[in-house]
Formats: C-alpha cells, sequence, structure tokens
C-alpha cells in the first residue's frame, strides 16, 4: 500500500504504449499525472499508465484530481490492473473525484473506496470520474461513499458522461444529498447523467438519497436527451437492488 505524502513524482518505468505503458507503481505517481494534466501538459495524451499497487489518499492533504475543472481532460489510458485506491476528499472542486473531467480515453479495472464530498455553493461533477467524454471505462467498481451539499451530477463510476460508454461497471457506495428544497440534481448509482451514453452489464447496490427537486435512479438520474435523433442512450443487461 502507497500512502500519500502529499508530493508529486514522475513514474521510472515503461514507455507510455498499449504493450510498455508507463508503471503507477506509487500514490506520488499518481499524483504526478494529475500535476502535469492540470498544469496544461499535453504530451501524455492517448498515452498509457499502469496501476501496480494499491494507493490511499487521506485528508491530510488536498488531492488535485487529473482534470480539476473544465479546461483540463486527463486524456490517457489507465489500467487500474485490479487494485484498489482509498480516497478520502472534501473540496468545492467542480469536478470532484480520483479523475476529474476525462476525455477520449479509458479507465479500467479499477477500485476506488473512501468518501467524496462536495460543498461546492455551484453545479459540480462527482463520481470516480467527475465527468467522462468520449471516454470508455470497464471493469470499475466504486464503494466510495459521495456526499453533497448543494446541486450536482452525482454517480459511483461518472457524475456525468458525454457519448461514453460504461460496461461491467458497478457501485456500493451511497450517495446522499444532505440539504433539501431548493437545490436540483441528478444522482445514479452508475452515472448521474448521460447523454448519448452505453451503459453494459452494470449495476448499483448503493443507497441513493436525495431531495424531492432531483432526479434519481439506481443505474442513471438523468437521460439527457439530444436534438440528433441519432443520438442515442442505450441502458442494457443491468440492474438496482
Amino acid at each position: 500500500l502507497s500512502v500519500w505524502d502529499g508530493t508529486a513524482e514522475i513514474w521510472t518505468h515503461g514507455s507510455g504504449t498499449e504493450t510498455d505503458p508507463y508503471l503507477i507503481e506509487s500514490a506520488q505517481n499518481l499524483a504526478w499525472i494529475s500535476e502535469m494534466v492540470n498544469s496544461g501538459v499535453t504530451e501524455y495524451m492517448n498515452t498509457y499508465f499502469k496501476l501496480t499497487t494499491d494507493i490511499k489518499i487521506d485528508s491530510t492533504f488536498l488531492w488535485q484530481p487529473a482534470g480539476f475543472d473544465g479546461s483540463h481532460y486527463f486524456m490517457g489510458h489507465f489500467d487500474g490492473d485490479s487494485h484498489i485506491v482509498i480516497l478520502y476528499l472534501t473540496s468545492n472542486m467542480e469536478y470532484l473525484g480520483l479523475f476529474g473531467n476525462v476525455r477520449g480515453g479509458s479507465i479500467c479495472n479499477l477500485n476506488l473506496f473512501g468518501k467524496l464530498k462536495s460543498y461546492s455553493s455551484s453545479s459540480s461533477y462527482i463520481g470516480m470520474c467527475g465527468s467522462a467524454n468520449y471516454e470508455f471505462i470497464k471493469n470499475c467498481n466504486n464503494y466510495c461513499d459521495i456526499e453533497m451539499a448543494y446541486s450536482a451530477y452525482a454517480g459511483g463510476i461518472a457524475g456525468r458522461a458525454l457519448r461514453s460508454t460504461l460496461t461491467n461497471c458497478s457501485n456500493y457506495g451511497s450517495i446522499i444529498s444532505v440539504y433539501g428544497g431548493g437545490y436540483y440534481g441528478y444522482y445514479g448509482g452508475v452515472c448521474g447523467v448521460g447523454t448519448k451514453v452505453t451503459i453494459d452489464k452494470s449495476y448499483n447496490v448503493g443507497d441513493i438519497t436525495c431531495s424531492n427537486s432531483s432526479c434519481s435512479g439506481g443505474i442513471i438520474g438523468l437521460v439527457n436527451a439530444s436534438s440528433h435523433s441519432t443520438d442515442t442512450t442505450t441502458i442494457a443487461n443491468c440492474y438496482n437492488t
């Protein structure tokens, strides 16, 4: 188990290709991805990463997910290799999760534990990935509890998904909106809100608690309609308990 000490350190193994991915051997290596993405470095676009150890990120230091706002994206391919990441994060960031804003890549074989808590007074996107855009997510399991105080898009795997595919994913964590009337939200076990998203072979067993002004669902909170007739959302082979 690698415990994050608040620093970032570049990896020393791998070349970033699909057959020879960069090896993420510590929490500091994982933090380096976030630091590079959030600094505007683009050299790691469409490169491959593989996690080799379990990681713990507690509240001692403030984790800033890769793609912490609407201008920065993680655009690589991340293989968790069935490892566990434990994350405790309380913040008012717009994109809240292990990954924040992801686009055009993939995340697979990852298990997330801990708790995500948002106190942002404006809309926030919360999940293992805060927002997934043109993304492929496979074999990911969320055990992390999610709590928000105001308006939010929240899902165990993705708070918001656009033209993305989520397959063989699950949510065991609770999703709770602690404030009531006047604050809307979109809460789903797997995905909070989706536009032209495919969710397949996925399920939710976590509790979802929200105000009556919100949209919620076991698999997805809201299917966002598109103006294009060919844009459809597909949910297949899924269940909620």
